[in-house]
């Protein structure tokens, strides 16, 4: 990504924190600690704010990824004040577990979940998956979209197709 957006200079503020192999052992064995990768990721992410005009923070996984380190996804959008859109997968019960086992994590801390995009719904079922999803889910706007470039951002011309709600994909 940071090459297809010419963001390599700052490919260090776009990872401040990784959780490698043996990361989980150092930070039990206190060799890190919550409080060092947290400020590593504010400082990051108030660089990167300056610097540009929009930001996306990818947390990776479900929300509670990162846990081990007190740095679960929802902990880490409300660090850096970040509202969050859920991706999820397709279907309707896996969307379903997927969102009831994953808000109360975002809830915890404080974080808005803005937006659900229902990830690989099969076209002839996207209007169907949809009504069911609004009828047992949270209040959030639940939209399902296309985006090419997120699809392949190696591309060099991207062209996304966003349909507005309710119109065909």
């Amino acid at each position: 990504m940071a090459r297809v957006f010419g963001m390599e200079e700052d490919i260090r503020l776009m990872s401040p924190v990784v959780l490698g192999r043996g990361s989980t052992k150092r930070f039990l064995d206190g060799q890190l600690t919550t409080a060092e990768l947290e400020e590593r990721l504010i400082r990051a992410c108030g660089e990167m704010e300056r610097k540009y005009d929009f930001l996306i923070i990818e947390g990776a996984g479900h929300g509670g990824v990162g846990s081990v380190v007190g740095l679960s996804n929802g902990r880490v959008a409300s660090l850096c004040g970040a509202p969050v859109v859920m991706v999820s997968g397709g279907g309707i019960g896996n969307v379903i577990d997927s969102v009831l086992l994953n808000l109360p994590l975002y809830r915890g801390e404080g974080t808005p979940v803005r937006l659900l995009m229902v990830n690989k719904l099969l076209p002839n079922k996207r209007e169907t998956s949809l009504g069911y999803l609004s009828k047992l889910l949270p209040p959030c706007p639940c939209r399902s979209w296309w985006i090419r470039l997120l699809a392949d951002p190696g591309q060099s011309h991207p062209q996304p197709h966003c349909p507005a709600p309710g119109s065909p994909p």
